[in-house]
This record gives C-alpha cells, structure tokens and sequence, in this order.
C-alpha cells in the first residue's frame, strides 16, 4: 500500500490509518450512554479477571 504520493506505508502507519477511518464513520454512533455502559463492562471485566471468575462471552 502506498501514500498519495507514492510512498511506502509501514504496516503500523496502514493500521493507524484504518483505524482513523473507522474513528471517522463510528463518531455518530458513539453516546453519552454507550461510553458509561462499555465502561462499566470493562470494570467488571477487570474485577471478575482479577478474582479469577469466569467470564461470559457473547452477551
């Protein structure tokens, strides 16, 4: 893959660049609820991985 200008692009600058893009299209979607609601998921999923629990995946 290549710049506008030719350039080689490194595989991280590939992947940088692929995830700015999906960034850009998933700003819209991205609310005040969802950021709480996946926050509180990665709180429990820390306290559960600390405690040694069993974690459900898929839900």
């Amino acid at each position: 893959m290549a710049d506008d200008d030719g350039t080689s692009l490194t595989i991280k600058e590939r992947t940088m660049r692929f995830l700015e893009k999906a960034a850009e299209a998933s700003i819209k979607c991205i609310t005040p609820t969802l950021v709480t609601n996946m926050e509180l998921h990665c709180r429990d999923a820390v306290n559960a991985a600390e405690k040694m629990n069993d974690m459900v995946y898929g839900i």
